[in-house]
């Protein structure tokens, strides 16, 4: 069949060399986008907006995008050391517990409104907020920001005269403060998280005696020691705008409106003095310990394993929290795939890290069983040995830092990612970190440098059957029993 040679088809020409490595590159920087995505979190679109207000208040604004509502965390900072830390936890629970003031405070009025999604923590060096709300509420997030620092029921004291408003408010005020000594307890053992509560509490303690981490411990003397005037002096001293910083993060269209908004709100308020910090230094006590606090009851235990990190440069707690992970991490850390060679089964584990002014604090959460519990302490001190000689090879080093890295994208409203995220982005944004600590050679580096026996272990259950279940143990365990029923 003849085809003319206007419809014959020519042959393609060769692309030149330059234009066809150029081709292959590009399909092979769009395979390795595609594999970074993969294993590598994505890193959100952050914009910040630091401002600081007339009156002293520090605030740090987060535009993102992708949360449909609004996030604020306010922190309250302490300016001294507090001799009685029952004084701290009452007068959160006289302002912010349901189950001591069922009427509602003027507080708890304003946060039902905004939605009642709100959380209070109370640190050993600071007081946490966590409020979330829709971004039509923020005129009523501000009327709770006023309220919370013009609380007029600790400002106002039991005068017996004033109007006959005035004279009911400082009844209620003096029967709640009552209500919560009396059941303070009752209160404090109905919170989910009560067990780490009272782990923290005696870890600190034991960590750092001799400073203000160290001062947290509440036993039922140290309540007996307290009066309403004792809570109205606290909340003078410390609920002050130039005492506190608010992070709020969302989708918020202009930052400079918002940060107006609050300005405005607070030009009644007279002009404070920024605060100061004692400075004192913290020291952490090296010596391994062992405590039970007793609960009478037949529960599961639960272990809190604590290692304090000193925190010389804001990269500091990256190779500890790394080395934390390749043994204590879930599902791929050691602990959980070599306790099966040990019989040790239903083991559960979870790791967080609390920063401080000058230290640190890696928190892991093992839930097991009564009769596992020193065989999981002595093999996870035969872990932390072999690391010197089973090092952590490139596999094992990414797989965590990626581990550690998503699980805080994951949970990025917490207070805690929020802070680590700023150490670990410096990780993805350049494949050649400055500081040496942070690769595997100077991870493993920190290996052979560290004392990975510094920390404290806190059991959380019934001591009896926990003293039938210890041999080897038995010597170092300190048993805690404040006798409450």
């Amino acid at each position: 069949m003849y085809i003319p040679n206007k419809y014959k088809r020519k042959p393609r020409p060769n692309p030149p060399p330059g234009r066809q490595v150029e081709k292959y590159a590009l399909v092979l920087s769009l395979l390795l986008i595609l594999m970074v995505g993969r294993v590598f979190p994505q890193l959100s679109k952050e914009a910040r907006f630091p401002f600081k207000s007339s009156r002293g208040l520090e605030i740090m604004i987060l535009k993102s995008d992708h949360i449909p509502f609004i996030h604020a965390q306010l922190l309250i900072y302490y300016k001294e050391k507090i001799k009685n830390p029952a004084i701290s936890y009452l007068t959160l629970l006289n302002i912010f517990d349901n189950a001591v003031d069922k009427s509602g405070t003027s507080v708890l009025n304003i946060l039902r409104k905004l939605g009642n999604d709100f959380e209070v923590e109370q640190r050993p060096d600071f007081l946490l907020f966590k409020i979330n709300f829709l971004p039509d509420k923020r005129s009523q997030f501000i009327k709770f920001l006023k309220e919370l620092y013009h609380y007029k029921p600790f400002l106002q004291t039991d005068s017996g005269s004033g109007t006959y408003s005035q004279r009911k408010r400082q009844i209620n005020t003096s029967e709640r403060f009552k209500d919560s000594i009396a059941n303070y307890w009752k209160y404090f053992f109905k919170k989910k998280q009560w067990k780490k509560k009272i782990a923290y509490q005696l870890a600190y303690r034991h960590l750092f005696s001799p400073n203000l981490l160290g001062n947290t411990l509440i036993t039922p003397d140290s309540l007996k020691n307290v009066d309403l005037d004792h809570l109205r002096a606290f909340y003078r001293r410390t609920y002050k705008l130039s005492n506190s910083r608010l992070i709020i993060k969302g989708n918020i269209e202009n930052p400079a409106l918002l940060f107006g908004s609050i300005e405005r709100a607070f030009s009644s308020f007279k002009k404070q003095e920024p605060r100061k910090y004692a400075g004192e230094k913290l020291i952490i006590n090296h010596q391994k310990k062992v405590i039970v606090f007793n609960t009478n009851r037949i529960d599961p235990p639960i272990l809190f394993w604590f290692d304090p990190v000193s925190t010389l440069n804001n990269r500091a707690p990256v190779p500890s929290m790394l080395l934390n992970s390749v043994l204590f991490g879930y599902p791929t850390g050691r602990l959980f795939l070599n306790a099966r060679y040990f019989n040790i089964n239903n083991l559960r584990l979870n790791s967080e890290m609390t920063n401080h002014k000058g230290v640190s604090v890696i928190c892991n959460t093992i839930r097991l069983r009564y009769k596992d519990i020193e065989n999981f302490i002595l093999l996870a001190d035969r872990e932390k040995k072999k690391l010197r000689m089973k090092r952590v090879d490139r596999k094992e080093y990414l797989d965590n830092l990626t581990h550690i890295y998503g699980s805080m994208k994951v949970n990025s409203q917490n207070f805690e990612n929020n802070v680590n995220l700023e150490i670990f982005d410096p990780l993805y944004r350049s494949p050649n970190p400055k500081d040496s600590n942070v690769t595997l050679a100077g991870l493993n580096q920190v290996i052979d440098n560290s004392n990975r026996n510094q920390g404290i272990i806190v059991i959380v259950g019934n001591a009896k059957i926990i003293s039938r279940n210890l041999t080897i143990l038995k010597p170092q365990v300190q048993v805690i029993d404040f006798g409450i029923r």
